[in-house]
């Protein structure tokens, strides 16, 4: 018996394949030890389900019975444990490659094909072994020699040695020569053309794999008629084939838009996973098309047009998706009162919520999960969710309880009403569905449950994977921050963990989530720390103790009680392996260079130190020993008793430097060191070069927030990969003149990617000049841009700059990236605000020849319209850490601080921070970035240098009130004009 496994949606988050007992019954897809048989089932997936009609919605199939043995006979399945993991038998273990080779041979010889053609199949099964195992991949020759052998077995009419031919053909093609698979060709085509329609499927699909785009006309005649024939499973393979076809290349993708009259016959014609596939082929020829995809989705989700579950899912993936998109377009759009698209999109899927299948129900009610849905739609979907969590199929209580976690994390209260049933699923078999339930109970609890929780969650991560007790320990690390009368409690549940034997993953995160919460709120701290601390004489993890070392080295001089740390560390040194000892030498030098009182006394243990085996560890020693030895000394000479008595060390203390961080990243240094060297005359300039004497260079603000790059295609790869943007303003002998570069920006996009030429602009402050650099990209393909400039004219009436020249680039062929620059002087009589510039590309466009590199007709000249350029404060500020904020704030002196209160229009903390923060463009110290999640009122700490020269420092807070966010804000700096400037641009 041959099992169809139908591959049902991914959403369930596990694969799904039909019991071939009990029709209907769904289990997982088992984990195979068997290479071999493992890529059988997953390759079955793609052929079997052309040959027969599914008709259950879950995969049942039906399944072809035949008295001929043969390798894909179903193995024993085995439940192995609660993840109900299950493992194949298999017969093929030990495999040597040179005697399967030889046995190959046999191939050639048309008789023994003929007579034996299970043989056959068995030597195809350990060759596909062999392929899929790593040890024991075939070289090119190999892999032609068995390509051309296994074209021998086309003589036998074997109906499984040949269906076994197809999928050995289409696992091994991709080894060989190109130009060698061909040959097959001419044998798929034959069995294409025959009157075998199982041939005439398979053959279909593997040939649309191996042929390109000038093969495709020559059978394109075929797929159309296999794509409209009576029998689903030609019917399928020939949709599948378009499929694979358009994915192929892009010719082939324009020959099979022209199959549109057929796929929709198909779709009319035929029940089932043709739907299915017709769909999706249909949707492949016109996804560029949002209003084509808009029509199908308005044909097909009409009543009684689809009788297929999976057919139907997909169209409600697609009116998802439409809506996804209106929703973005038009923020705040209603979806049952807004367009079209959505009123339609929103009947649709509420009337999907009714249907008689239960995946086509759980993907409506995921969609409206995705969905930015209004609390009165989620409540019906919640209730059909609360039926699916009592279901007896694993995959729809996983499913459910998936959408059930979605909704909690918006919408917590909604759930709640479905608590008990999440609830009962804490000790459910599966360790999925169990582990899913108890983070979603987390979210969802209420304060009074939280202890009750914890008893039950104790009990589950002494039983689970390390994976899945991760995710549990984040779900605690949420619940701590809504609940902060339950914080220290489940901050010393997590460290009960961090005491045992435990995978490096598992206590890395909690590890992570308690000096995150220790950062967010600084009442938690000397807790928390402890908590760490603790942990250091038990931990088995190299890698995770250096981590603890450091996070107590740098925060354990902050606590009242900074002493009771000291000894959990030295454990570190006299019970760990070389690496922690070194490691814990470090953190102690750290530790004593920022505790004045326990200086002397961290000294001695660390001359105690001298002597280690290590050599890493006694040279880091050396050195401590060296430098607080010198501290010491000096403090003694000076007879500052009030100094010893004081925690923190002076401004001048040698240890405090040596040991601290720099304070600009590495990163920022090399970027600003590279902007120095390239300065006129600083190189040879006497001054000493230190950090206030560097120019800063602007990193691009949605990387360092974000961490991933740009979908740009054109511009925006060559700018990043740019490590001195100052680099071209200084190779200029006229711009060099103009001094040293104060503040650079990063690129601002002035066109649409997707625009034929494409604009970023980069904006250099001086003292009394701005420079605006002009990055253009020439993407229409035969033409040249010739003397390209930008023109530029302030709109302000009282404007702070004025243009005084520019420098065009003179040519920009098609693809190529050239600078073209606008030098404005500053108007001093102007105090520093912000400035909107118009734009406007001008240049001289020629028609080239790009074969002959001639140019074609006569030029004109052209104007494009840019966006407009918006110099913010951010632009004057430079970013200028401060490693003591209090004392540098104490410092400064309260003589000309400006003080300030405004109200902000924001929706969240978090983006009132944010936006502050980019708008005044200055670094935040002390960690103050992160905010809470409770709603209260945050404290910000910023520094910066106005014009790379005169710091400032500023104390924010921000404090919800009403709808608004009350801002206090005062400003500290030498100069009291700077101070009332950088007041006022805050309104």
């Amino acid at each position: 018996m041959i099992v169809s496994p139908i591959i049902a949606m991914n959403h369930f988050g596990t694969k799904f394949v039909a019991d071939p007992v009990k029709k209907g019954q769904v289990e997982d897809m088992p984990v195979v030890e068997d290479d071999t048989l493992a890529w059988i089932v997953k390759e079955a997936s793609d052929w079997v389900e052309t040959m027969f009609v599914e008709e259950d919605i879950y995969g049942s199939a039906q399944t072809i019975n035949s008295n001929k043995p043969g390798v894909l006979q179903q193995q024993q399945i085995t439940t192995v444990d609660n993840n109900r993991k299950k493992t194949i038998g298999h017969h093929h273990q030990g495999l040597e490659k040179a005697a399967v080779l030889q046995e190959a041979r046999v191939f050639h010889d048309d008789i023994a094909v003929k007579h034996d053609p299970k043989a056959c199949l068995l030597i195809l099964a350990k060759l596909l072994r062999l392929k899929d195992d790593d040890k024991t991949q075939f070289s090119k020759t190999q892999a032609t020699d068995v390509f051309f052998a296994t074209t021998k077995l086309f003589v036998c009419d074997d109906e499984y040695l040949r269906r076994f031919v197809y999928l050995f053909i289409k696992e091994i093609y991709t080894l060989c020569d190109p130009n060698d698979v061909i040959i097959v060709i001419s044998c798929l085509t034959k069995d294409m053309t025959c009157d075998i329609d199982i041939y005439r499927a398979n053959a279909m699909r593997v040939l649309a794999r191996i042929i390109d785009s000038a093969m495709l006309g020559a059978i394109e005649r075929y797929v159309k008629e296999a794509i409209v024939a009576d029998y689903a499973p030609l019917a399928s393979a020939g949709l599948l084939a378009g499929l694979i076809l358009s994915q192929a290349s892009s010719e082939s993708s324009a020959i099979v838009r022209r199959w549109i009259t057929e796929t929709h016959q198909a779709i009319q014609k035929h029940r089932g996973m043709v739907q299915y596939h017709a769909l999706l082929l249909l949707y492949q020829m016109k996804n560029h098309d949002r209003l084509a995809v808009s029509k199908i989705v308005s044909q097909y989700s009409k009543k009684g047009a689809l009788t297929s579950p999976m057919a139907l899912i997909m169209i409600i993936r697609y009116t998802t998706k439409l809506m996804l998109d209106e929703s973005e377009a038009y923020p705040g759009i209603n979806l049952q009162n807004g367009s079209t698209v959505c009123r339609e999109g929103h009947v649709f899927l509420t009337s999907c919520l009714e249907h008689s299948s239960e995946l086509v129900v759980y993907e409506a009610a995921r969609a409206f999960v995705i969905l930015p849905s209004a609390t009165e739609d989620l409540y019906p979907v919640v209730g059909i969710l609360e039926s699916l969590l009592i279901s007896p199929k694993p995959c729809v209580r996983l499913g459910a309880l998936k959408a059930v976690a979605g909704i909690a994390e918006k919408y917590p209260r909604i759930v709640a009403n479905c608590n008990q049933e999440v609830l009962k699923l804490l000790e459910d078999e599966n360790s999925l569905v169990a582990t899913l339930a108890m983070t979603t109970s987390l979210k969802t609890a209420t304060e009074s449950m939280v202890i009750e929780l914890l008893e039950k969650v104790s009990v589950l991560l002494g039983t689970m994977e390390n994976e899945f007790r991760a995710s549990i320990v984040k779900s605690i690390l949420q619940l701590s921050v809504s609940y902060p009368s339950k914080r220290q409690l489940l901050m010393s549940f997590l460290g009960k963990f961090l005491m045992q034997k435990a995978a490096y993953e598992f206590k890395h995160v909690i590890v992570t989530g308690i000096v995150e919460s220790l950062q967010a709120y600084p009442e938690t701290l000397d807790d928390s720390l402890f908590i760490l601390s603790q942990s250091l004489d038990v931990c088995e993890h190299v890698n995770l103790s250096t981590e603890i070392l450091h996070v107590v080295a740098e925060m354990g001089p902050l606590v009242q009680n900074a002493s009771k740390h000291v000894p959990h560390m030295y454990n570190c040194f006299l019970l760990g392996s070389p690496p922690i000892r070194a490691a814990a030498v470090a953190s102690l030098s750290k530790f004593a260079s920022h505790h004045l009182p326990l200086r002397s006394s961290i000294l001695l243990l660390l001359k105690s130190c001298l002597r280690d085996e290590d050599e890493e560890t006694r040279d880091r020693t050396a050195a401590a020993v060296a430098v607080l030895s010198h501290s010491v000394a000096e403090s003694a000479s000076d007879g500052s008793e009030e100094e010893e008595a004081s925690a923190q060390p002076s401004d001048d203390d040698l240890a405090a430097h040596i040991f601290s961080p720099l304070d600009v990243s590495f990163a920022q240094l090399k970027s600003s060191l590279e902007a120095y060297q390239a300065t006129s005359g600083e190189m040879e300039s006497d001054s000493p070069l230190t950090f206030a004497s560097l120019p800063t260079v602007k990193d691009d603000p949605k990387q360092q927030t974000t961490g991933k790059a740009s979908s740009c295609t054109y511009l925006t790869s060559p700018v990043r990969k740019s490590s001195n943007p100052t680099g071209e303003v200084y190779a200029i002998p006229e711009l060099a003149a103009l001094g040293k570069i104060a503040v650079s920006s990063a690129p601002n996009p002035l066109t649409e990617r997707e625009t034929e030429y494409v604009v970023h602009c980069v904006k250099h402050v001086y003292q009394d000049h701005l420079v605006l650099q002009f990055k253009v990209q020439n993407t229409v393909e035969n033409q040249r841009l010739d003397n390209v400039s930008v023109a530029v004219m302030p709109l302000d009436d009282e404007s702070l700059y004025e243009v005084i020249g520019e420098i065009s680039a003179p040519s920009i062929p098609y693809g190529s990236i050239q600078s073209c620059f606008v030098v404005l002087k500053r108007n001093m009589d102007v105090r520093l605000s912000p400035l909107t510039l118009a734009c406007e590309l001008q240049f001289t466009l020629w028609s080239v020849d790009e074969e002959n590199s001639e140019d074609i007709g006569d030029p004109y000249e052209e104007e494009y319209t840019l966006e407009n350029i918006e110099v913010e404060p951010s632009d004057f500020m430079a970013r200028t850490p401060v490693r003591d904020f209090r004392r540098a704030w104490e410092a400064m002196g309260s003589d000309n601080e400006v003080a300030k209160k405004v109200g902000l229009q924001f929706d969240t903390m978090k983006e009132a921070v944010d936006n502050l923060v980019s708008f005044l463009g200055m670094n935040t110290c002390d960690s103050v970035s992160r905010v809470k999640r409770d709603g209260t009122s945050h404290m910000l700490h910023l520094s910066g240098a106005l014009l790379g020269s005169e710091r400032v420092l500023a104390r924010a807070q921000l404090s919800p009130y009403n709808d608004i966010f009350a801002l206090k804000i005062a400003v500290r700096c030498e100069d009291a004009k700077i101070c009332r400037t950088v007041a006022e641009w805050i309104q």
